[in-house]
Order: C-alpha cells, then sequence, then structure tokens
C-alpha cells in the first residue's frame, strides 16, 4: 500500500493530477509508473504551452487588438501631420527609440498636439503645449516643462 501511494505521489508530482486521477492511471499502467506517465502524454495530446502562457499570450492579444483601435494622431491646427494605430508608434519608440524623442520634443516646439482617438472617434488623451511653453493635459493640468 506504501509502494502505491509513492508511485501516486510522483505521478501527482510530475502531472498534477488529483489522488484519483493519479491512481486510475497508474492501474491502467499495472502499476509502472514509467508507463502510466507515457499513458497520461498520449492521451494529454501534443505538448502545449502552460496554462499561464496562454494567459499572457491572450493578454498581449488583446491588448495589441485594443492598441489597434486606438490611433495616435499629431496635428497642428486643422492639419494632420501623421495617423497611426497606437501600436505602430509604440513599436516603433522601441525600434527606434532616438527618432521617437526628436520628433516629441519637435511636437513640442513646433506648437503639435499629440492625441489618442478609439475607433468611433472617441478621443481618449491629448496634450499640448501651452502659451507658457509646458505641456498641458486636455484638462489644464500640466505634465512637465
Amino acid at each position: 500500500m506504501e509502494d502505491e501511494l509513492r508511485k501516486v505521489d510522483l505521478i501527482r508530482e510530475r502531472t498534477h493530477l488529483g489522488y484519483e486521477q493519479a491512481r486510475q492511471l497508474l492501474q491502467e499502467a499495472g502499476g509502472d509508473v514509467v508507463s502510466a506517465l507515457i499513458l497520461w502524454e498520449r492521451r494529454r495530446g501534443p505538448a502545449r504551452l502552460g496554462e499561464e502562457a496562454e494567459e499572457a499570450v491572450g493578454r498581449v492579444r488583446a491588448l495589441w487588438e485594443k492598441g489597434n483601435r486606438t490611433m495616435l494622431r499629431i496635428q497642428r491646427g486643422d492639419q494632420t501631420y501623421l495617423q497611426v494605430p497606437v501600436t505602430v508608434g509604440v513599436v516603433g519608440a522601441v525600434l527606434a527609440p532616438y527618432l521617437a524623442a526628436a520628433g516629441a520634443a519637435a511636437c513640442l516646439l513646433t506648437g503639435c498636439r499629440v492625441s489618442l482617438e478609439r475607433q468611433g472617434g472617441r478621443e481618449t488623451g491629448r496634450a499640448e503645449e501651452s502659451p507658457a511653453g509646458d505641456l498641458r493635459a486636455a484638462d489644464g493640468t500640466a505634465s512637465g516643462g
């Protein structure tokens, strides 16, 4: 009995199954732990990413889709200089950070307005240079200078 419990514990440790499932698997394999593990792998199918990894991939995919629905727009007056999905802006900033920093500085120096707009026309955020020269959010609060 103690030997069977040790074998069930080994199967549980490697498969994360409950006692009942591990014991049943061991019995089906004729008491051989290695055969039980092989049987479990065959039933489980090809190796897959862990649940946490799949959940993380799902979150990244959802964030990517949300970024594609949100537009980054750079304007000066009525003229739009750049309008791209936020994900393109983030990828560009990661791949060419100096270019992104130079573009942000140029926007501030020329009085451009940077805004984020969700698909459907709802503006989610906006920053523009005030007459005092500091960057102000859409609500009028200063955010640096």
